[in-house]
């Protein structure tokens, strides 16, 4: 290895230390008592847009010591389902944060949520439920955007993203596998036999030391990402420097851009 050149953190205590850094570097950003300016260079306020990209990268980060203590406890699986919904929201932030066209689709995401949770109330056969059907309809008129499909599906947001698309979204599924009940669960309770022995069942799942790594990497990653969101809306970039170094420390793209696809379809929007 060439002198002055650190390893890449591969490990659950690098991933540990690297991503209490970045959580101690986030408190003092947005703690400080002062009050917060957002912005960004040569575009109008969005303030629909910028809070939610500060909502996201928030709540990115308030999960994150709950899902590092679940790790440090030996919860690694049990913590996936924190760590999805971290990586979830980072991208979002990130995506938020660079697409001007978002945040009305984003608001349409919550109007579609609400008409459909209201017609799965009208159906139920508890009363209480059926009778509140209206209440989570309101008003679902839709704003105009032309990202709504990115807004709502996952994988074709990961897909407005470069370095992004395909890969970002396995990313997501192989967070889900640990996110659902699914047989990738079952398998961590189950010791099999050597074909003639029946398997043995387990209270505790195993290869936990396996995963614990794999968590900590997209725990770090959630963080970097989550940051790098804000810093987009903030004319100081002031934790530009920080979140590149741990973005270079694991092997990820720190900056994650829309495409040009997607660019060109919300500059035909307007």
């Amino acid at each position: 290895m060439a002198a002055g050149i650190a390893p890449r953190v591969t490990d659950f205590e690098g991933f540990k230390a690297l991503a209490l850094e970045l959580l101690d570097g986030w408190d003092a950003y947005a703690n400080t008592g002062d009050e917060v300016k957002l912005g960004q260079r040569g575009k109008k306020v969005d303030l629909a847009r910028f809070i939610s990209v500060w909502g996201l990268s928030n709540h990115v980060h308030r999960l994150g010591p709950p899902a590092m203590r679940m790790m440090e406890d030996g919860l690694a699986i049990e913590s996936f389902p924190l760590i999805r919904a971290m990586y979830e929201g980072a991208l979002t932030a990130v995506w938020l944060a660079q697409n001007t066209d978002a945040a009305a689709a984003f608001v349409n995401r919550e109007t579609d949520s609400r008409a459909a949770l209201a017609d799965t109330l009208a159906k139920a056969q508890e009363p209480w439920f059926r009778d509140r059907a209206d209440d989570f309809r309101g008003d679902l008129t839709k704003m105009d955007s032309a990202s709504n499909a990115q807004a709502k599906h996952f994988e074709q947001l990961c897909n407005d993203l470069n370095p992004g698309g395909a890969d970002a979204y396995v990313h997501y599924r192989l967070l889900s596998r640990y996110s659902h009940a699914a047989p990738e669960i079952v398998d961590r309770y189950v010791m099999l036999g050597d074909g003639e022995s029946p398997p043995t069942l387990r209270t505790v799942p195993n290869d936990v030391a396996e995963i614990r790594g794999l968590g900590g990497f997209y725990l770090t990653s959630s963080l970097v990402w989550a940051g790098a969101a804000t810093d987009y809306i903030d004319p100081n970039r002031q934790r530009r420097s920080e979140t590149r170094r741990a973005a270079k420390a694991i092997g990820i793209p720190r900056d994650l851009h829309l495409t040009a696809a997607a660019i060109r379809r919300t500059r035909k929007k307007r």
